[in-house]
């Protein structure tokens, strides 16, 4: 069976998301990238444990996991979390920044391996990321202070996009 180039890379990235999570988070409901950012829907069984996010940058296949990576999620209606994944080592408390063009700096302090705002300042950083150009996330980690920098120019569409999505497929 012949494959096109992107429908292969799309099943690779597909058996790679799945892959690297835990054996029994095994079900991809939907699948895309936009831009920066990719829309994820899933599930730990048929019919079971459904989850949505947003998240940037995009996977890549030659990464094992290490860049940090920002994940939008609503919890609600209306009601947004914005979060840092660190995935290199960085001590609980360190602080975490999310800068969006020349608008001011949103910090958080890391638990657990991420950083999160919620209530109004994530919707502030989610306006500010639908006004704005670049996202840079900046955390110091044992390696040195460490960058994550995404394009904001598909934003507006990968959050209307998962919003539609997570409506359909995930838990809201």
């Amino acid at each position: 069976m012949k494959i096109g180039k992107r429908t292969g890379g799309v099943l690779a990235a597909v058996f790679f998301l799945v892959g690297a999570q835990p054996l029994s988070a095994s079900y991809v409901l939907y699948y895309r990238v936009i831009d920066d950012w990719t829309v994820l829907c899933g599930e730990e069984s048929p019919g079971q444990d459904r989850s949505c996010s947003l998240s940037a940058p995009p996977p890549v296949l030659d990464d094992l996991g290490a860049r940090n990576e920002i994940i939008v999620e609503e919890t609600s209606a209306d009601v947004f979390r914005v979060a840092v994944a660190v995935r290199e080592v960085a001590p609980s408390g360190t602080a975490v920044t999310v800068r969006i063009d020349g608008f001011p700096a949103h910090e958080a302090f890391l638990a657990a391996g991420r950083a999160t705002w919620s209530g109004p300042e994530a919707t502030l950083i989610i306006r500010e990321g639908l006004a704005g150009q670049f996202l840079v996330a900046g955390v110091e980690t044992d390696a040195g202070i460490r960058e994550t920098r995404v394009s904001l120019i598909g934003f507006s569409k990968a959050i209307e996009t998962y919003r539609r999505v997570v409506r359909s497929h995930g838990a809201l």
